[in-house]
């Protein structure tokens, strides 16, 4: 996905991955790819959705107990969208209910 919003196709990520690390196709195949792919990326399209190159970085770890929970993983998403850092990568799908409404988010 943060390829796409990086505004490119998934023929070119394929196509990186088969020219570097291990040189297959599949990042789960080609984790060494990784280290290449994420500077990549942050160097293109933009920048606010760099945030997002960096849990997934953290979720890709080959060490389970480094991985984020599914809470912290929001909650790192959440405190990203309310210091401003991105774009906002939080729907109202995972706004809590102390925050704001549901209706406050829907055009009447």
């Amino acid at each position: 996905m943060i390829v796409v919003l990086k505004g490119k196709m998934i023929e070119y990520m394929i196509e990186f991955f088969r020219e570097h690390g291990s040189w297959q196709k599949f990042i789960r195949t080609n984790l060494a790819c990784l280290s290449e792919f994420i500077p990549e990326l942050e160097g293109i399209g933009e920048l606010s959705d760099n945030g997002a190159l960096g849990w997934t970085q953290q979720m890709l770890s080959t060490k389970p107990q480094l991985r984020p929970t599914a809470s912290s993983l929001v909650a790192s998403i959440r405190a990203s969208s309310k210091e401003g850092e991105g774009t906002g990568f939080c729907g109202i799908c995972c706004a809590s209910e102390e925050e704001e409404e549901f209706s406050d988010w829907v055009d009447e």
